[in-house]
């Protein structure tokens, strides 16, 4: 019974967004005309909830679709009936996206394994620029890193007073500036960067809001090529921030460093009682098991290697995802700070 609810979950989702772009509608838009909140909507778009009576009733008033093909295969967008005609990603959406924010990361040119602990030698800092292009009249990109906080924060308050065109004629009188493009769909922005004298790309993915509010930032993972002697794909966090964080390097840094949550250590746990009370223990009372005490040193230390090996390739490395609670703590951390 679950298995057959999750699928007829995920053909809801896919058919409400082809719903969405066939009609041109907004979710907001969607939402007001089924009298529902922009966040159910939004669940339903991601999946996470399954369709009420109530809500098949009224996308069937409005939209005269047939529940059982919308619950039980996929319908194209042509197949989608138009009955309503406001604009979803209009020219004026990426208005949302316009603004200047600061780039919080970590430095990626430390040789693998070698990181520094010190807060202040392994962040980095950046100015992103999104405006409108001067000539195609449409949202880009354009960024450039710095070697100071301090340097990035007044570059930021610099761009601030300046309008589109001259944020464009700014940005390129520096030699190492990046260029890029911006897309989004209903749940992701995803920034395209390059930089032509090194050769560099990199892809920055972030969480697209559902709201029509000015995008203030949050957090997002980069995908480009480290910064060192040797260069190598990378992948990492990054902070986006239309306001200056007024945080320590180390409060950074932590925010930076997301870690597993929830690792259960109960079977280690109990796997190292076990080997102290046999060396500890049983062998104090069994002449035959004597060990020296170095022996029973590499035993416990071969163990613990072993058990950090097994917890970390478990949980860590391989994939860093963005929860939305995750996202939803920086976007009112970014908030505070336009609040103050």
């Amino acid at each position: 019974m679950l298995q057959k609810g999750c699928v007829m979950e995920n053909y809801f989702s896919y058919n409400l967004q082809n719903l969405l772009k066939k009609n041109n509608i907004s979710q907001r838009a969607l939402a007001e005309e089924l009298r529902i909140s922009n966040t159910a909507i939004s669940r339903y778009i991601k999946g996470e909830n399954e369709p009420s009576v109530s809500l098949l009733l009224a996308l069937k008033e409005n939209y005269n679709i047939n529940i059982d093909e919308f619950l039980t295969k996929k319908i194209e967008i042509s197949d989608v009936q138009n009955k309503s005609a406001t604009i979803l990603f209009n020219d004026n959406y990426d208005q949302k996206f316009i603004g200047n924010f600061l780039i919080y990361y970590y430095n990626t040119g430390f040789y693998k394994g070698k990181v520094d602990s010190l807060a202040y030698n392994t962040l980095k800092y950046g100015v992103l620029s999104i405006y409108k292009n001067s000539s195609k009249n449409k949202a880009v990109a354009a960024m450039l890193l710095f070697k100071s906080r301090t340097d990035a924060e007044n570059y930021k308050l610099k761009l601030d007073k300046m309008s589109g065109c001259e944020i464009e004629e700014e940005i390129k009188q520096n030699e190492d500036y990046y260029t890029g493009t911006i897309e989004f769909n209903f749940t992701q922005i995803f920034i395209s960067i390059s930089n032509e004298k090194h050769n560099d790309k990199g892809l920055i993915i972030l969480n697209n809001p559902p709201t029509d509010k000015k995008y203030i930032g949050g957090l997002g993972t980069i995908n480009s090529v480290s910064r060192a002697r040797e260069l190598m794909p990378c992948v990492q966090f990054v902070i986006l921030s239309k306001y200056i964080l007024n945080k320590s390097e180390g409060e950074l840094y932590s925010l930076l460093s997301l870690s597993v949550s929830d690792i259960n250590v109960k079977s280690e746990t109990e796997k190292l009682i076990n080997l102290f009370k046999n060396l500890y223990v049983y062998t104090e009372n069994n002449e035959d098991m004597f060990l020296e005490e170095y022996q029973k040193v590499k035993i416990v230390e071969n163990c613990l290697e072993n058990l950090m090996k097994e917890l970390i390739d478990a949980n860590v490395f391989r994939y860093a995802k963005i929860s939305n609670s995750e996202d939803d703590d920086f976007y009112r951390l970014i908030k505070e700070e336009k609040i103050k």
